[in-house]
């Protein structure tokens, strides 16, 4: 693995792990009770849905970094979860981990993909070559975007049918 990109995952797992953190430990337990009902392939078109416009907005505004702080509320919303559905920790992770992977990828690329194309713009503005940022926008486009629809159908999936019946067995 080329040193960058082992900088740039290093740097998101310690990202991921204080956000998820704060989040845990700063959300107090809402006392709600979450009725989880069995969630069916409809649900699933919906959570893809909702997931990748949340990434298509996070990659629109990575341009002035904006998809950085969208980006650690998504990990803080991670750790408040099992606060705010008042279900033990360990159940709300181990159920969500088979979908939450997925996700947390999908939060990588958008990641990597932000901090590529500042340091793209940085050497378009010192020496007006456009060639790094046509390469990383035709990349983006053939194989990125492509390669997180993938995942977030496989996550949206995992979420109705595994997650989701964790959830129900646990609960």
């Amino acid at each position: 693995m080329k040193i960058k990109l082992k900088i740039y995952l290093l740097s998101y797992i310690v990202f991921s792990i204080l956000m998820i953190t704060l989040g845990y430990f700063y959300t107090k337990d809402s006392g709600l009770q979450v009725n989880f009902h069995k969630l069916h392939l409809k649900d699933a078109a919906l959570i893809f849905g909702f997931n990748y416009s949340q990434i298509l907005i996070w990659l629109l505004l990575s341009p002035i970094l904006l998809s950085l702080p969208l980006i650690g509320k998504f990990l803080f919303s991670i750790g408040e979860g099992p606060q705010l559905t008042s279900i033990d920790a360990h159940t709300y992770y181990l159920s969500s981990l088979t979908h939450g992977l997925g996700e947390l990828v999908v939060g990588f690329l958008v990641y990597y993909f932000t901090i590529e194309q500042l340091l793209a713009w940085i050497h378009f503005f010192r020496t007006r070559d456009n060639t790094k940022l046509k390469e990383l926008y035709l990349y983006s486009l053939k194989k990125v975007i492509p390669l997180i629809t993938i995942i977030l159908i496989f996550s949206a999936l995992c979420e109705v049918y595994i997650s989701n019946t964790l959830f129900l067995k646990f609960k």
